[in-house]
């Protein structure tokens, strides 16, 4: 095999400067024509991706902001478990963020082993809520 050096080359071929030339035409004509497919699908492709991405890393936030809320009403219950007494607004507090719906995996759509601990942590604070009420009824005897 034999090496050409480039000043042996013959680079004057009119044909294919032509051919180059008709090449970039072609893909300008494309891009910025009067129909400007090229600009229409680039510009759907992006926003095909844009909403794509948007709507994975929705889902992604609402199901790690579920796990937290219960992570939270889990550890509300561990404290709240060794508590001699809950003050009557402490209690109210609870009972209203238990009606929230971002607190409650029932109304959410929650992984299975999730919802069973939501339910489990709820379902605690309430048997708390329930005791504490009684004592305090109790207490007003």
């Amino acid at each position: 095999m034999q090496r050409i050096q480039s000043t042996d080359a013959d680079l004057s071929d009119r044909k294919h400067a032509q051919v180059i030339e008709q090449a970039k035409i072609a893909r300008v004509q494309f891009l910025f024509g009067p129909r400007g497919r090229g600009l229409a699908a680039i510009g759907l492709t992006t926003l095909a991706c844009v909403l794509a991405f948007v709507f994975v890393g929705g889902a992604g936030s609402r199901r790690h902001q579920a796990f937290e809320n219960t992570v939270t009403i889990e550890r509300l219950a561990a404290r709240l478990a060794h508590a001699d007494k809950i003050s009557a607004e402490t209690a109210a507090e609870i009972s209203h963020l238990l009606r929230r719906r971002d607190y409650d995996c029932r109304q959410l759509a929650c992984d299975p082993s999730l919802e069973i601990r939501n339910l489990a942590a709820r379902s605690r604070l309430q048997t708390i809520l329930a005791r504490s009420t009684l004592q305090a009824d109790a207490g007003d005897r």
